[in-house]
């Protein structure tokens, strides 16, 4: 398992590393105990691919699949493909988020604004992670940091610590910023103040 989410109706979508999108099904009128159906959509079902990175679902409702062979919106049970024949710099998709300006993918060659149809290049360059900022724009990470995409502008973030390589990062409803660097570890960073370390348990 990568990713697991849950969607507006209870059910439970997981990423799976080599078996396409499991989904446990919320019986209705079952109680807590009740084990829920699970189903599965794969390749034979017109997945790109059963290697999948990431899901995400939008305001819309429609599901989002980021795998190793292209990125899969799923829309009203219904599949459709989005490629470097549409766009994409690269078909292995890594992440996805929901930002004010729609839903971006990134991958070890670049970031893209996608829609179901087609692809647009943001930047070009390996990106680690992605997440929504409490404002709705977007941070991301690459080998020089953490940078902001704010009305169509990048700007690296000051954290005041030598982070870059940071594979997961979250800002909550604070507005404070944790990230993980995988050589500097875990920080939480607000903005104006200098990045502090957090201990983890060992």
């Amino acid at each position: 398992m990568r990713v697991a989410m849950r969607d507006n109706d209870g059910n439970v979508w997981i990423a799976t590393k080599e078996g396409g999108v499991l989904r446990a099904v919320k019986r209705s009128g079952g109680s807590s105990h009740t084990t829920p159906e699970i189903d599965r959509l794969s390749a034979s079902e017109g997945l790109s691919n059963d290697s999948v990175w990431d899901i995400l679902k939008n305001r819309e409702h429609n599901l989002w699949i980021a795998t190793q062979n292209g990125l899969n919106p799923l829309r009203d049970d219904k599949l459709s493909i989005v490629t470097r024949r549409t766009g994409l710099l690269s078909n292995n998709i890594s992440s996805l988020v929901s930002a004010s300006t729609g839903i971006f993918a990134a991958s070890n060659l670049g970031l893209h604004r996608v829609t179901t149809t087609y692809s647009e290049t943001v930047l070009h360059g390996s990106i680690f992670s992605l997440a929504r900022a409490g404002d709705c724009s977007l941070f991301f990470a690459t080998s020089l940091g953490l940078s902001q995409l704010k009305e169509g502008r990048a700007r690296l973030v000051s954290l005041g610590v030598d982070a870059t390589h940071i594979t997961v990062h979250l800002q909550g409803s604070s507005r404070e910023l944790w990230f993980y660097d995988q050589d500097k570890g875990l920080h939480r960073w607000r903005e104006g103040h200098t990045a502090s370390r957090s201990p983890t348990p060992r």
